[in-house]
């Protein structure tokens, strides 16, 4: 992010800087010959290095040029992002069929998706859950998924443990977060309260992607 707000930077000092802002031109194309020689400046704000020549309409240029890096993140990132119906589409059958078989909301079965994994089947998270409903391998092992990578296990295998964890607390919310976070995580922190932040945000966005779909 930081890396590419410089080089918006330089583009603005050469594209747009009027015939009075000289300095800051020549600074710009200093900032580019220093940058491919010593990456490390980096580091530095643009205070630091441009110096005397950081005048407030540069500072302006600086600021629109954070703002233009922030929404091409954004966009890239939304790029990226599976809508529902595009989900709901890809895996039919297999929510269809795991929804008939243990009974739960094909609603609530595409929400967890979408939450989990964002509807890729090869998604790895840092634990080491897998697949498009985020199975831990012990999970897997014990809802009888031999390859979690595979749609129709997982989602089988997936709603089958959402099953379980329903029936053990006996409402959508705690199951949901004991789904995310295992049973005795959940239980300890029933003992002590109620779920943190993190828990009852999960479960909000589950349940509001359930609603859109109901």
């Amino acid at each position: 992010m930081q890396k590419k707000i410089y080089y918006f930077m330089i583009l603005l000092c050469l594209s747009c800087a009027s015939p009075n802002d000289q300095g800051i031109k020549s600074k710009g194309v200093a900032f580019n010959t220093t940058l491919s020689q010593n990456p490390s400046v980096l580091q530095l704000s643009p205070k630091e290095f441009f110096g005397a020549d950081f005048s407030h309409h540069f500072q302006e240029k600086y600021e629109i040029a954070t703002l233009i890096s922030a929404l091409e993140d954004a966009a890239k990132k939304a790029a990226k992002e599976k809508k529902l119906e595009e989900i709901k589409a890809c895996y039919a059958d297999e929510i269809r069929r795991a929804a008939a078989e243990h009974g739960i909301k094909p609603s609530t079965i595409v929400a967890i998706i979408k939450v989990e994994s964002n509807g890729n089947p090869k998604a790895v998270s840092r634990e080491g859950a897998k697949g498009l409903m985020q199975l831990m391998d012990g999970t897997a092992d014990l809802m009888g998924v031999n390859d979690p990578f595979d749609p129709e296990e997982n989602i089988r295998g997936g709603t089958k443990y959402f099953k379980e964890m329903r029936r053990q607390f006996g409402d959508t919310a705690t199951a949901l977060a004991a789904y995310n976070q295992g049973s005795a995580r959940i239980r300890n922190k029933l003992r002590k309260g109620g779920f943190n932040p993190y828990q009852l945000a999960y479960v909000r966005k589950v349940l509001s992607i359930e609603k859109k779909l109901d």
